[in-house]
C-alpha cells in the first residue's frame, strides 16, 4: 500500500503525518503517528475518495468526539470516544427525518435512547448494559416512570 510519511521533530520526540492509499490511488487515510501509534486528528476516506471518518486518537485508541459518513457525505452518527469506548451521547442519523440519541458507557448502550421523527421524541427507551429495560411512546408515561431523567 503506497504511503507518504512528512517528519516533525519536537521536545516529545518525532511526530510523523502518514498518509495511506488504497491501491487506486485514492487516499485512504492521514493522521498523525507517534511511537508507532496514532495520535491527534485522523481523516479516513471510502474508497470512493470521500470522508468516511474523521476524529482524534490518544496512543492508537480512538478519543474525544467523533464523525462517521456514508460514501455520499451524508452523517452517519457522531459522538464522545474515551480510551477507545463509546461514551456519553451519541446521535444517529437513521433517515433525514429520523434521528436517535444514545447514552454509552464501555461501548454499551447505558442509560436512554431517544428516537426522534422530524425533530420531535416519538419514543424513549431505557437501556442497562446493553439490554433494553424500558420503552415509551408517552412522554408523560416515560416521565412518570424516570423522574430523575435528564439529557
Amino acid at each position: 500500500m503506497p504511503f507518504i510519511i512528512l517528519f516533525f521533530f519536537g521536545i516529545g520526540g518525532t511526530k510523523t503525518y502518514l498518509k495511506t492509499y488504497y491501491k487506486s490511488g485514492t487516499i485512504k487515510a492521514e493522521g498523525w503517528m507517534e511511537e508507532n501509534q496514532k495520535t491527534d486528528y485522523w481523516y479516513f476516506y471510502h474508497p470512493n475518495g470521500t470522508l468516511g471518518s474523521k476524529g482524534s486518537f490518544i496512543k492508537d485508541k480512538k478519543s474525544g468526539y467523533w464523525y462517521f459518513y456514508d460514501q455520499q457525505s451524508r452523517l452517519l452518527r457522531e459522538g464522545h470516544y474515551e480510551s477507545g469506548n463509546k461514551e456519553n451521547w451519541w446521535i444517529f442519523y437513521d433517515t433525514a427525518a429520523i434521528m436517535r440519541k444514545v447514552q454509552f458507557e464501555k461501548n454499551a448502550r447505558n442509560g436512554y435512547c431517544l428516537i426522534y421523527e422530524n425533530r420531535v421524541i416519538k419514543k424513549a427507551e431505557r437501556y442497562k448494559n446493553d439490554t433494553l429495560k424500558g420503552s415509551w411512546t408517552s412522554m408523560a408515561a416515560f416521565k412518570r416512570d424516570n423522574p430523575n431523567a435528564s439529557f
